[in-house]
């Protein structure tokens, strides 16, 4: 696929694509939403689940899983451990060759999206940066490949058709923020991935835009045997900075990314108590009343004041009730020294940061 994008996969799982239904990216444990490679990981099973020999299982181990997608071997653990405990997947025998997961829900809905294996671990080159895509992008790219080899829209097996979609429709089908959507079709079309002419492009709710894919990008159907399993260009010592620091930003934003989901977990659970909830809904009014007092009446402060401690109480009590504490309405980072930012209040990296974890 030239510089476009490199491949690292092994040779042999080159041609190796998930067949992901849209409705298993709105797949939900307790209200919240997967981890992103708890997504990339389920829809692996998924595929192997729902093939035509109704015996299918899909067998896994730690390391091909990190092999293939990428992640370290404590993304995989969580990913597994999260896809286990909330009931999505059923864990069958073991043997030499891995352990045997199956899935065996059916999931609505009849849009599919083929997600290359090769996408995980391919690196793009994006403002003169190589990296790998982030789960989002790799998301987002399958959608627009398995729609412009759509006849519908024009394409074929390898492609040549153009998708005309919006921002807000990739995002509700993806599940993603259309913040999210915006940024990795960037990102994509930097890296000569995606396509849009200037003739395609979006003006109105009846004008979207019209995306390509690069028709190299359908080589894994190919099977090419042509080219090396892992590119041996040089790489510059800036690069591999720049890449360094790509990993750190992502290391610290999985971090925070769960600590904040475990703390609104508590906050959601809690806000469906009508008792804590009417608590809450008087603090906020308080806090305002209380601005006002400082600024226009300060004679008022003191029995505000007042009023505030005896409602915090009874949220503390409120919480009691629900066996929740406090503190557990907020995130609790891993690191107390950087809060899970990898940056000391002085400006100097955090020493908590270690490669290859996430």
């Amino acid at each position: 696929m030239g510089e476009a994008l490199i491949l690292k996969i092994d040779e042999s799982k080159r041609g190796l694509f998930n067949r992901v239904p849209l409705a298993l990216y709105r797949q939900k444990i307790d209200g919240r939403r997967l981890t992103p490679s708890a997504y990339a990981l389920f829809s692996k099973i998924y595929a192997f689940s729902h093939t035509t020999d109704e015996d299918a299982v899909c067998r896994l181990t730690y390391k091909q899983v990190c092999d293939e997608f990428g992640f370290a071997r404590a993304t995989t653990a969580t990913a597994f451990e999260q896809l286990r405990s909330g009931g999505k997947i059923q864990k069958q025998d073991r043997d030499a060759e891995g352990t045997a997961y199956k899935y065996v829900e059916e999931l609505a809905g009849r849009q599919y999206d083929n997600v290359p294996q090769a996408l995980y671990t391919a690196e793009i080159t994006v403002r003169g940066v190589q990296r790998r895509m982030t789960l989002s992008e790799i998301r987002v790219l399958a959608r627009l490949m398995t729609e412009c080899s759509y006849a519908g829209n024009g394409g074929g097996k390898y492609g040549g058709g153009i998708y005309e979609v919006s921002n807000k429709t990739l995002a509700r089908k993806l599940n993603l923020s259309e913040t999210t959507v915006k940024k990795a079709i960037r990102a994509l079309m930097k890296a000569r991935l995606v396509f849009r002419t200037a003739k395609n492009k979006g003006k109105n709710r009846y004008k979207l835009s019209g995306y390509e894919v690069a028709r190299e990008l359908y080589d894994y159907k190919k099977r090419q045997k042509s080219k090396p399993a892992v590119s041996k260009k040089f790489v510059p010592e800036e690069v591999k900075e720049a890449n360094a620091r790509a990993d750190r930003e992502h290391y610290y934003s999985l971090l925070r990314e769960k600590a904040e989901r475990r703390a609104q977990s508590f906050v959601d659970r809690a806000r469906r108590d009508d008792v804590y909830r009417d608590v809450e809904t008087r603090l906020n009014v308080m806090e305002l009343e209380l601005a006002k007092a400082e600024v226009y009446d300060p004679s008022k402060l003191p029995a505000l004041q007042d009023k505030q401690k005896r409602l915090r109480l009874e949220r503390v009590r409120a919480l009691e009730r629900l066996g929740i504490d406090p503190e557990q309405l907020v995130p609790r980072w891993r690191c107390e020294k950087c809060s899970d930012t990898g940056f000391l209040p002085n400006g100097k990296a955090c020493t908590c940061y270690r490669e290859g974890e996430t």
